[in-house]
């Protein structure tokens, strides 16, 4: 197809030749007729007559028309550019008789940045926007917001520049000062200042009628208006034009939802560099060979500025006005002195004063919930939690944080959930002014998680608690799924709270968390909060916590193949006298031995757990004594006690509801028989336990049971199926660092001709 040569049209002629142009070419790709005036009236609700002058030269086409007819005829979207810089050249010279003069078209962008790196998808979304065809009587938006130092107005004078041949008319630009120190802009100020650069000296008096002077004068024209810095549809609003031929870009902190909705704007939202963007930004500032020279040090300086531009322009600046300073040592320099290392003598690139512009811009209760939002000790935080930290009801919580959300100060990153940018997150604790905050937001954690791990079903009995904090609301979960989706969400912030925490809740925390981590195989994860709850313990007068904290380390000592250190614990445990919860302990030790390889003395330790357990009337600690039982027994060969043990505990669980239980009951009968050749048997007690693993959660378990489910098929000539679960067992023993196991699963799969997947 060849393209239309646009250059030579200058007059209302050639211009209906090129429309008649594109209506023949258009039947030759359609392999059609050439639409006639009457069917394009149709097919556009103009008038034939119109239509006809259109293709006859006799009236110019109104800019929206002509885009929506040239659309019709098929331009490609490299001629959709030329042949609306050639209607509108023809316009400027109907209207002059002459060409332009350079200096009567306003060009009022300010200079672009040297070193712009990134935002390829935000250009491109701008770039389709410029294509869109639009109604009559409407005009391109883009509404682009953001954080505060995060490039909104980077992003959109850069690519202003990039289209400034596209808008012939010039280009007008108004910083609005929506979050500046000073005083805002007005709409009637702003359209002023635009009637200045279009060079009309005589001004109507009434903000009315200058308002419509501005609408009258761009309504013909191809303009590009930059409204930077605003501060709220309503100070935007007033300055739209009613013009297809214009596009307006808009920045600001605020997510303008109103313009989006009403005004049709484009939202266009700007997170962080990406690491490589990052990367490449200071690389280019300080120079490639100094960067290549450090690279650890420009990751960590990257990592400090948590890929906010402002902040990498500003240690960037830094670093390039100072170049002999290693770059290890400014990294030196954020360690100490973080926020503070990025003030500066100029308030636009000093972050405190460019982040207190939005804080002073929010209304008392929004200011005091985002500075208690930073005390947010985690990654994220729920809405149920933030409801706690402020001290306010759901309903009101919910509302605090979509105002802070659109002020681009929190995000939204998952249905419910709100994070802080790291460096937003330092000045907002500084803002934070109620010291009970914190006790409230670790009692959220701490009784909802204690509710939550009861809904598991866990082998250790309840601990007291004391009444959450004045103004904390708990959640409440009311089954097991929606507990194991709350941990799974939650554990990061929970291991975080334990930082803040006072000591007994520390020592809580570890408690509520240990039965999720195990039942995930997170070992590394329940040893670091362990070792917290040690610490707390030390301090606390307190036997049965110490008790406790010697139970809970011995057995992650021993699942972490550290044996000695978890006899060490587990001995002191069993001497601290008769307490209902050394069921626990024997149970622990029961396992320890076994996995040191004396099934004998673990099955001892086991019985007397059964007894304990049986004692306190806890069916969850007897049905596990008895499928544990039955795994010592198999394992020694013993498989007809075994399989009685198994079945014995299977109907335990059943008859309890214990889904945990009836999945690991079901995967020790599983084993007994494959290993006693009863391969059809083995396959679905395995595929049973393997679902029901899956249900509760139980990660670890779920890997071993994979593992023997990929043998049974193997056994039962299905390499297909047994390649298929080795994989699944293999990537769950990765994520879980069980390396011993895994090791040994590679290689039984290369003797079985299986690849195993990467890591």
């Amino acid at each position: 197809m060849t393209e239309l040569d646009t250059a030579g049209a200058d007059t209302l002629a050639d211009l209906a030749e090129l429309l008649r142009t594109l209506r023949r070419r258009h039947a030759r790709t359609s392999r059609d007729s050439e639409l006639t005036y009457r069917e394009l009236a149709a097919k556009t609700g103009w008038s034939l007559t119109a239509v006809a002058e259109y293709f006859t030269g006799k009236t110019l086409p109104p800019t929206d028309r002509f885009d929506a007819l040239v659309v019709l005829l098929g331009a490609t979207p490299a001629e959709l550019g030329a042949l609306a810089t050639a209607r509108d050249r023809v316009a400027e010279l109907r209207r002059t008789d002459r060409a332009p003069a350079p200096n009567s078209v306003p060009r009022q962008l300010p200079a672009s940045v040297r070193r712009f790196t990134g935002r390829a998808t935000e250009l491109a979304a701008l770039a389709e926007l410029l294509d869109e065809p639009v109604t009559p009587g409407a005009v391109r938006v883009a509404a682009i917001s953001g954080a505060a130092g995060i490039g909104k107005t980077t992003l959109a004078v850069q690519w202003a520049h990039q289209m400034a041949h596209r808008f012939p008319d010039g280009q007008l630009y108004v910083n609005l000062r929506g979050f500046d120190a000073g005083a805002t802009v007005s709409p009637p100020a702003a359209i002023r200042s635009f009637l200045d650069a279009l060079h009309v000296n005589q001004a109507p008096e009434s903000p009315d009628a200058q308002a419509a002077l501005y609408r009258s004068l761009l309504a013909d024209r191809r303009m590009l208006i930059l409204l930077d810095n605003a501060r709220d549809t309503a100070q935007v609003r007033p300055l739209l034009p009613g013009a297809p031929g214009c596009l307006v870009l808009v920045t600001s902190r605020n997510q303008l939802k109103g313009l989006v909705a009403t005004d049709g704007a484009e939202p266009i939202t700007l997170d962080v560099l990406s690491a490589d963007e990052a990367r490449e930004l200071l690389a280019r500032a300080v120079g490639a060979e100094r960067a290549a020279a450090a690279p650890g040090a420009v990751d960590e300086l990257v990592a400090h500025c948590a890929r906010l531009p402002l902040a990498l322009a500003i240690v960037a600046a830094r670093a390039a006005v100072n170049p002999r300073v290693p770059l290890p040592d400014l990294v030196r320099e954020l360690d100490e002195s973080r926020l503070s290392a990025f003030a500066g003598d100029d308030p636009a690139t000093d972050l405190r004063a460019v982040f207190s512009w939005s804080y002073h811009a929010l209304e008392a209760e929004a200011a005091r919930a985002f500075g208690l939002l930073g005390l947010a000790p985690g990654p994220d935080i729920d809405l149920s939690a933030a409801a706690s930290l402020v001290g306010r009801p759901l309903q009101q919580t919910r509302v605090l944080l979509h105002g802070l959300e659109s002020a681009s100060l929190i995000q939204q990153w998952a249905p419910g959930r709100y994070r802080m940018h790291d460096l937003i997150r330092l000045y907002a604790k500084d803002q934070a002014a109620d010291p009970a905050a914190l006790q409230r937001l670790t009692d959220f954690y701490v009784h909802t998680a204690f509710g939550a791990e009861r809904l598991l079903q866990p082998l250790l009995p309840p601990i007291p608690l004391d009444p959450p904090a004045d103004g904390c609301t708990p959640k409440v979960i009311t089954d097991q799924a929606g507990a194991l989706a709350w941990f799974a969400a939650e554990h990061r912030n929970l291991q975080a709270a334990q930082c803040l925490a006072a000591d007994r809740d520390v020592w809580r925390l570890a408690w509520t968390l240990t039965t999720f981590l195990y039942r995930q195989g997170r070992f590394h994860d329940a040893l670091a909060v362990w070792r917290a709850g040690e610490a707390a313990a030390a301090k606390l007068d307190d036997p049965m916590i110490r008790t406790g904290t010697h139970q809970l380390l011995g057995a992650i000592y021993g699942e972490l193949g550290r044996h000695e250190e978890a006899l060490r614990h587990l001995n002191i445990a069993a001497g601290a006298g008769d307490t209902p919860g050394q069921a626990y302990t024997h149970h622990a030790l029961g396992w320890l031995w076994s996995l040191r390889g004396d099934h004998q003395r673990a099955l001892r330790h086991a019985a007397e757990s059964l007894r304990r357990y049986r004692a306190l009337g806890m069916p969850a600690g007897e049905a596990r004594e008895l499928t544990v039982m039955g795994w010592y027994r198999a394992l020694s060969g013993d498989f007809e006690r075994a399989r009685c043990d198994g079945e014995a505990a299977l109907a335990t669980a059943r008859r309890h509801a214990l889904a945990e239980d009836e999945a690991l009951s079901t995967s020790v009968l599983g084993f007994i028989a494959f290993n006693t050749g009863f391969h059809v048997a083995a396959r679905s007690h395995l595929e049973r336990a393997d679902t029901l693993l899956y249900n509760v959660g139980n990660l670890y378990y779920q890997a071993t049971v994979l593992d023997y489910l990929g043998r049974t098929h193997e056994a039962l000539d299905d390499p297909a199926e047994a390649s298929c679960c080795w994989r699944k067992a293999l990537a769950l023993y990765r994520e879980q660092h069980r390396a011993a196991e895994a090791d040994d699963l590679e290689r039984r799969m290369a003797d079985t001709r299986v690849t195993a997947p990467r890591g």
